[in-house]
């Protein structure tokens, strides 16, 4: 849904629930936290907001307002291209995307899905970065120290709190993520909170083990002290699908994540890459 204001242009969409703004006016970097600040006041159910503009490297170029990674509005941004373009239902068309917060152009595969009333939908799939490393860390808080794995990113690193860990209230994580985000010296800090987790072997010999759980993300952004409790957050599942792999030596894994926006799916293939799946609307 485009809309504009005080000159400010912008694409208001849908990606898993983690609701996204795509501005694409050309903004000064120095004002871009000032307009998202703005944006946020103004749109109560957006999570995030993004730029975007031309890319010399790529097809698009996206930057967060505090020059985070986002996999959600990293699809977003490749979905918002191929629907300016136009896409016919059914057609396919790979996307690379110039990300903030990620050294390499990110992939992205857009496939346009039957429309919904007044909604475009997109399925996508995006190549996402690798982890830098997967590391356990001792965390402090109000006296207690918790042991936690840490998935770390270029410009977002997330900590996995499954269900036999899941010892802090909303309330206290919320504190805890902004200190423990300090802690590391990370630029912006997720807590993936897992409250089931189901891991079976494959049968039709596709990976080595299917992983389904439920999970509630919350996203702290440092530079603009930005605090969420994500309907999704594909960077994070993205972190969990990782530690599993780290977790199974190696081994391939499909991972099935229900999230209070919907599923994002992460599957690693054999040449180590980890490809997130989901589904992106635009309200028209």
């Amino acid at each position: 849904m485009r809309k504009s204001y005080d000159g400010i242009e912008y694409e208001y969409i849908d990606p898993t629930g983690n609701i996204t703004v795509l501005v694409t006016t050309l903004v000064d970097i120095k004002s871009q936290p000032e307009i998202a600040d703005m944006i946020m006041k103004m749109e109560p159910t957006c999570e995030q907001v993004g730029f975007v503009g031309f890319s010399d490297k790529g097809d698009i170029k996206l930057r967060m307002a505090a020059g985070e990674f986002c996999g959600n509005a990293t699809m977003s941004t490749a979905a918002l291209l191929c629907d300016k373009r136009g896409m016919s239902e059914g057609e396919s068309k790979s996307v690379s995307v110039e990300s903030s917060g990620c050294k390499d152009l990110v992939g992205v595969n857009i496939t346009r899905n039957k429309d919904s009333g007044d909604m475009h939908i997109y399925s996508g799939q995006v190549d996402m970065p690798l982890p830098k490393r997967i590391r356990r860390c001792d965390f402090t808080f109000r006296g207690s120290v918790y042991e936690l794995p840490v998935v770390e990113f270029d410009g977002i690193s997330h900590i996995i709190m499954n269900e036999s860990v899941n010892i802090l209230s909303d309330m206290e994580a919320e504190d805890a993520v902004r200190k423990w985000c300090d802690d590391i010296s990370a630029d912006a800090l997720g807590i993936m909170k897992i409250s089931s987790e189901t891991i079976s072997v494959s049968e039709d010999k596709s990976n080595d083990y299917n992983i389904e759980i439920n999970m509630r993300p919350l996203v702290y952004v440092k530079e603009i002290n930005s605090l969420f409790w994500e309907n999704s957050c594909a960077s994070g599942t993205t972190a969990v699908g990782a530690y599993y792999v780290n977790q199974h030596k190696g081994a391939s894994i499909s991972l099935t994540a229900h999230e209070p926006g919907g599923v994002l799916s992460v599957f690693s293939r054999n040449d180590g890459h980890l490809i997130l799946s989901g589904t992106v609307y635009f309200p028209l």
